[in-house]
């Protein structure tokens, strides 16, 4: 009989490989509100990332490899957050990672209530926590968050990993958590006959810093030439364009606006190619790519917006996910102009909590970003009630005390 989250064994490790901390993207912002809930339901968290993530010191969101982030201790057990420009030497640092994460497991076997894998995909490496977890008798529960494997080119051996994870890897869960309706349906079968699957959509921590200092902003009005801020990775081909592209087109329409473009990439020809594109909108619309900023920075970035957007194009990855940031820039009660796509329209209803625009149209984005921009006072009231969904559907704590009877449930 496994351990449930009670008593004297109220620990939960959450361990990966793809996400970085206390920096980071969509992975990034996820876990961190996960373990803000987990706390917040009086069960302590350690984070664990057995892999380097940053490419560079002079690039890196993350150099500090251990620590404590709002209370949450986290070490990067592989022992440093950026990556080693030698091959060998990086096999041997993700090999070390994954070897102390499991000895920080067993050193604290006493509190371990649950070791929570995020995005498993490699066999081996899971294997290894599921051996550990028989042996401490605790529960071994994953989380997916996007459809693994996509890829430009689905090569044999990509199917090869996909059948792998269906039929080897996903049997050896004691519980999975889905973010999609997709991939409930897609996992289902998959693990073994009683064992539970949740599906938990996005979330946020409600009165943190990150929604403190921007609720008044939806109370101010749009200036003369209103912010319009986009928040994310610009490695997704396709929807930065189509947003550049629908600026200029609100431009053209006679409204002057500023677009605002926060995020990375690591790639400078992709950034060097938007940066062309941002140079042939109209005169009345100005373009700032801002680059990456940390999440201290990123309040104060979203309390001068005026309009989030937050395009999509349709896809596996948008069918299968569901984009973090979006509960994010909804608990701000700015307005939001979001692509209709995946499970978004499953919560979110277009003109009542945000504005919803059909997937890869520029055209119907456009429209909407005029909408907003030409009715500031119906605008605030989409952003207000925006506000009050991602309290009552996007609530880390409520959502995390869900995962949290899942596991006690684990027989």
């Amino acid at each position: 009989m496994k351990k449930s989250i009670s008593g004297d064994r109220r620990l939960i490790v959450i361990i990966g490989r793809n996400f970085g901390f206390p920096n980071g993207f969509g992975a990034t912002v996820r876990v961190s509100a996960l373990a803000r809930g987990f706390r917040n339901n009086n069960v302590s968290v350690h984070i664990l990332c057995m892999r380097s993530t940053e490419s560079s010191f002079q690039t890196a969101m993350n150099r500090d490899s251990h620590g404590q982030w709002m209370g949450i201790p986290f070490w990067y057990t592989c022992g440093d957050p950026v990556r080693n420009s030698s091959f060998l030497r990086r096999r041997i640092s993700e090999l070390a990672g994954v070897l102390r994460a499991l000895t920080h497991i067993y050193r604290n076997r006493k509190q371990l209530g649950c070791i929570y894998y995020y995005s498993p995909h490699n066999l081996f490496i899971l294997l290894l926590f599921k051996l550990l977890s028989l042996f401490l008798h605790v529960s071994l529960v994953a989380e997916y968050t996007e459809f693994p494997y996509i890829t430009k080119k689905q090569t044999i051996l990509c199917r090869v990993h996909e059948i792998v994870l269906r039929k080897v890897l996903c049997p050896m869960l004691d519980g999975l958590i889905v973010i999609s309706t997709f991939l409930q349906t897609h996992f289902r079968a998959c693990l073994r006959k009683g064992r539970p699957i949740l599906r938990v959509p996005i979330f946020v921590f409600p009165g943190d810093e990150m929604t403190k200092r921007t609720e008044s902003s939806s109370n101010h009005r749009m200036a003369s030439e209103p912010l319009i801020l986009y928040l994310g990775n610009l490695e997704h081909v396709g929807e930065v364009e189509d947003l550049i592209d629908a600026v200029a087109a609100v431009g053209r329409s006679g409204f002057s606006c500023r677009l605002m473009i926060v995020g990375g990439s690591s790639s400078t020809d992709r950034t060097k190619h938007l940066k062309e594109l941002g140079g042939r909108v109209p005169p009345n619309v100005a373009i700032d790519f801002a680059g990456s900023v940390p999440r201290t920075g990123i309040p104060g970035v979203l309390a001068n917006a005026d309009v989030l957007v937050l395009p999509r194009r349709s896809g596996l990855f948008s069918l299968a996910g569901f984009p973090t940031k979006l509960a994010e820039y909804l608990m701000t009660g700015i307005p939001v102009v979001v692509s209709s796509v995946g499970d978004i329209p499953l919560y979110i209803q277009d003109g009542m909590h945000a504005f919803l625009v059909e997937p890869g149209s520029v055209s119907s984005l456009a429209d909407k970003l005029t909408t907003v921009l030409a009715d500031q006072e119906a605008s605030k009231a989409v952003g207000v009630a925006g506000r009050k969904l991602a309290l009552e559907s996007f609530n880390a704590v409520t959502e995390s005390r869900r995962i949290l009877e899942m596991i006690d449930c684990i027989g």
